[in-house]
Formats: C-alpha cells, sequence, structure tokens
C-alpha cells in the first residue's frame, strides 16, 4: 500500500482498450483462406492466413488480398499461399484466386480400334466361312454312325 501526503499529486493515466476486429477469410468455389484467429485486437494483432485450393482447382500464387476492410499482408510464404495480416483497423475479410485445374492430359494413350459396321460384317462372314467346314465333318461322321 501507499500513502499520501497533501504534496502528493495523483496522477491517472487513462489507456483505451483497442476493440477486436473481425477477421474472416473468404470461401471460393475454388477454395477458401481460413485466418488463424477469428478477431484480432485493433491496430495491434495479428493472425495468419492460409489459402487452400479445393479439390479440382489450383491456388493463384500471391492472388491473397485483403478483400475489404483495412489490414495489411506481410511475411508471405514463397507462393503467397500463407501471409500474416497486421495493422487491422476495421473488420476485415482476405481473399484469394484461385483456377480451376486443367483435365489430365491423354499422355501416352492411344486410341482403341473398333470395329465399324463392315468390319463386324466381314468377321461375322469369316467366321462363318470358318465354322461351315466342321460342320460338314460333324455331318460325315453322324451318317458313318447311322
Amino acid at each position: 500500500a501507499r500513502s499520501t501526503t497533501d504534496n502528493d499529486k495523483l496522477v491517472a493515466s487513462l489507456h483505451t482498450v483497442p476493440q477486436t476486429r473481425k477477421v474472416t477469410g473468404d470461401k471460393l468455389a475454388g477454395g477458401e483462406v481460413v485466418c488463424e484467429h477469428g478477431a484480432v485486437w485493433e491496430r495491434i494483432g495479428i493472425t495468419t492466413c492460409t489459402a487452400t485450393a479445393a479439390a479440382g482447382a489450383t491456388f493463384d500464387a500471391n492472388s491473397m488480398t485483403v478483400q475489404s476492410g483495412t489490414g495489411t499482408l506481410i511475411n508471405c510464404s514463397s507462393d503467397g499461399a500463407s501471409c500474416t495480416l497486421k495493422g487491422v483497423t476495421q473488420d476485415v475479410t482476405v481473399s484469394a484466386t484461385f483456377t480451376k485445374a486443367p483435365p489430365p492430359s491423354a499422355g501416352n494413350a492411344a486410341a482403341v480400334p473398333t470395329l465399324g459396321d463392315i468390319g463386324l460384317l466381314l468377321s461375322s462372314i469369316a467366321l462363318a466361312g470358318a465354322a461351315v467346314p466342321a460342320l460338314r465333318r460333324r455331318e460325315r461322321k453322324a451318317r458313318k454312325h447311322d
């Protein structure tokens, strides 16, 4: 405890408590941005935001931005998929750009030949032609045994 006398002056300092500001990551068709903390202290709070592509999409390198509100993205990873957000003075939404991945290439795939109508007809005739001698042999054997 501190004792005071008439000669002492009381000095009071008033500190305002910073407000918290909402931090939202954008959810898009091609992926989403997730920020580690859903709220930060105004001006002094920081959070890490990370962009993750959905299946069938890719993250466009270094496309993460503050879409609405105020704040600064710093210390981003080499591809820009993870950044620190600081200096937030309003509720903020962080967004990124995602691109639908191209379909896989055919690579070394070869076309599989198929029989057209004429090929099917010729194959049927060849099969019937090969079957005729076998049927005649069977018929001859049946006559001999009668």
